[in-house]
């Protein structure tokens, strides 16, 4: 696996698309930060709870529609409705506030034994969100499964490749942030080829 050729194809995936791949970016942003930020500003209990619910209820649809997106990105597909596709079917929404409970007790977890292995899982369940997308007849548990199954042998790899954009996160905070409105989607492109060459699954998700 030749980490720049994940890189090159993913900056490649973008072009023509980098509209959709960066309103995507920052509706899911405001919604995991700036919207909790201005509602639950105030470090209370009754605000911290809120928070969780607001994740659970709200925020967890857009984290497999994120996925979608860049998964149809990746194909060379329109990505149109992606980012909602969670949002206007029951059951996809149900499966997708699971798999946010379900992956962030699991994580939590781990953690709670030492941080490195909460850190390790982290890498094992990478690929869950996108084996959910491509394969809706899973459970969330199968999916989790398949995502450790995959990740064997490639968590160093997924850790190096994220590593590489050191540098761009380094210059994006020269720019006052503005640097990550094009850095974040490119993070989660070259995401989402980095799932399409562990598994080969280019087909239509």
């Amino acid at each position: 696996m030749v980490l720049k050729e994940i890189r090159r194809s993913a900056r490649e995936s973008l072009v023509g698309k980098w509209g959709s791949a960066i309103g995507s970016v920052l509706i899911v942003f405001a919604l995991a930060f700036f919207l909790p930020g201005i509602f639950f500003y105030e470090d209370t209990p009754r605000n911290d709870a809120l928070m969780t619910i607001w994740l659970i209820l709200v925020y967890s649809p857009f984290v497999l529609g994120l996925a979608r997106v860049f998964l149809h990105i990746a194909r060379n597909q329109t990505p149109k409705g992606a980012l909602f596709s969670y949002l206007t079917n029951g059951q996809r929404y149900l499966k997708s506030v699971w798999f946010y409970v379900l992956q962030s007790i699991y994580l939590f977890l781990w953690t709670l034994l030492l941080v490195i292995p909460g850190i390790i899982k982290g890498y094992s369940y990478a690929m869950t969100s996108y084996i959910l997308v491509d394969h809706p007849e899973y459970s969330v548990n199968q999916a989790i499964t398949k995502s450790r199954e995959l990740m064997n042998g490639y968590k160093w790899k997924l850790f190096l490749l994220q590593l590489s954009f050191i540098g761009w996160f380094f210059l994006s905070l020269l720019t006052f942030g503005i640097g990550f409105i094009w850095l974040a989607p490119y993070y989660q492109a070259a995401g989402a080829q980095f799932y399409l060459t562990i598994t080969g699954k280019r087909e239509t998700a």
